[in-house]
Parts: structure tokens; sequence; C-alpha cells
């Protein structure tokens, strides 16, 4: 019997059990015991009854559950398939085309669940703070592994190393520019950043790691406390001789030269795929 993404795609329209039809009722618990019904559930799933409520298929009985795919009278295509009772998980492979369809039984398969999971939502859900969290966290997870598998670490744009001003104010200043560290996850940068002279060796390099601030604060639960409402992302920046952070990523290098710290533009950071 396919599995319930299968028949949540498809629509039962008839259900055969030695040939004879047995009829689609809305709920099990209004059925007797010798009535010959069956339940399509929110996911699709085609259940029978318990022998209590709703009669069960004898043992070695044929199974014909058909379906339909498709919209309007050319596109409706009918496919049914014939398993002996009790069912046995199996999996089909259904390839559905203008002039018919074709049904495929893997007689072995394997399954593996990756454990990401995001919320199934339903009319008259309650939903508390934990599940939106679900949700955020899922895309998060799902765009940072494509980030770190299909990209890599490095700098996609910008960010480039530059030292200005002169005199009095000197400084080192990162471009604007985007990069993706060792996690996957996005470091924005939309406007320079300067940042001062060091002191120290030469020479020393400039880096970059992500962080994030709990931003606009609001009354909860009362006038007097105020919580967070957003969280932003950050990209911060900070130049050292040596730089011992697993997470950051190094974007430049400076020297102190005759006439003072200067780029070094021989030195080639790492850049995404």
């Amino acid at each position: 019997m396919p599995d319930n993404h299968e028949v949540a795609k498809l629509r039962v329209y008839e259900v055969l059990v030695d040939g004879e039809t047995w009829t689609r009722i809305s709920r099990l618990d209004q059925a007797g015991p010798e009535d010959k019904v069956f339940v399509l559930d929110h996911d699709g799933m085609l259940v029978f009854g318990d022998g209590e409520h709703g009669k069960i298929p004898p043992e070695g009985a044929d199974v014909t559950i058909s379906y339909r795919h498709g919209g309007g009278t050319a596109g409706n295509v009918g496919l049914a398939i014939t398993s002996k009772w009790p069912l046995q998980r199996s999996t089909y492979l259904v390839n559905i085309a203008d002039r018919g369809c074709h049904v495929r039984h893997l007689s072995s398969t394997g399954e593996h669940c990756s454990g990401e999971k995001r919320p199934r939502y339903f009319s008259g859900q309650f939903l508390t703070a934990s599940d939106f969290e679900a949700e955020q966290n899922y895309f998060l997870q799902k765009n940072r592994r494509h980030n770190r598998c299909l990209h890599g670490m490095g700098i996609a744009s910008g960010l480039e190393i530059t030292v200005t001003g002169g005199g009095e104010s000197p400084a080192i200043v990162i471009s604007p520019g985007c990069a993706i560290d060792c996690m996957g996850r996005e470091l924005i940068v939309c406007d320079p950043i300067p940042l001062g002279l060091p002191d120290g060796p030469s020479p020393q390099f400039v880096a970059l790691r992500y962080s994030e601030k709990e931003t606009d604060f609001v009354p909860f639960p009362n006038p007097n406390e105020e919580v967070p409402s957003r969280i932003e992302e950050c990209a911060l920046a900070w130049i050292a001789a040596e730089v011992d952070t697993p997470e950051a990523l190094i974007i430049g290098r400076v020297f102190n030269g005759v006439s003072g710290w200067k780029a070094d533009t021989t030195f080639q950071p790492q850049r995404t795929r």
C-alpha cells in the first residue's frame, strides 16, 4: 500500500474486498461490527474498522484500492493497487503520463529519517511561541545547510580591506559585502566598518564572526517589564595577530610598513565556491 504522502496526493474513490465494494464513511465510531466501511484520515491514510466499530477484512482477502489523479475528464487518470489482507507496508512508484499510468512495486526499500521536522498546521490548532520558533529554525537550518554544503565557507562579495585617513585619524575599513561562515550562517555588512589601527606585532589579521542581538523591546507581561520582539543578525569584526576563534572568517591581512599600516594585497582570503 502506498505511504501516507502518496495516498494524500491521490484520491481514493473505490475500495474492494474480495470484489465487494466497501463504503467510505466519515467516522468509524458510528459503525457497527459488521459494517463494511473505511475512513480516510486527515493525512489521507485509509483505515478499516477494528471489529467493534467497522468490520475487519478477512485474512487473505484481496483488497483493491482505486485512485483518481488529475483534474477534469481528460486528466482524471484512474489506477488501482491490489494486495492481500493484512496489508504489508510497501512502497510503490506511480508514473502518470498523458496516456495512462504505470505502478511498480518496490519489494525492498530502505528509509532513513533526517530528524529535521517542520510544524504541520491544521484548523483549530493551539499554537505557542515554540511552534513558530520551530518553523523559523527549520528554514534557518535548511538555508545554512544549503550554504555550507553547496557554497562553502568564505567571502561571497565585497569585504575588501583598505587603510584610510592618515594624520591623526587613520583607520582600517572593511567595505560592505557578505560572506558565509563555517556553519553556513550569513555574514552581512551593509555599511563600511572602521577599525582602529592595531597595537602589536606585524602582520595582523582582520576577522569576522557571526553574532546576534535582541532588539525592539516591548512591554510584557506588564508595562514595567520589557522583552525583545526581534533578533538581529550581526557581523562582529576585529583585528588580531592570531585568530583562534573556530567560527571566525579571516577576510584580510594588514602589515606595518615604512609609512605605517597597509592592507596586504597579496593575501588571498577564502571565498565561496
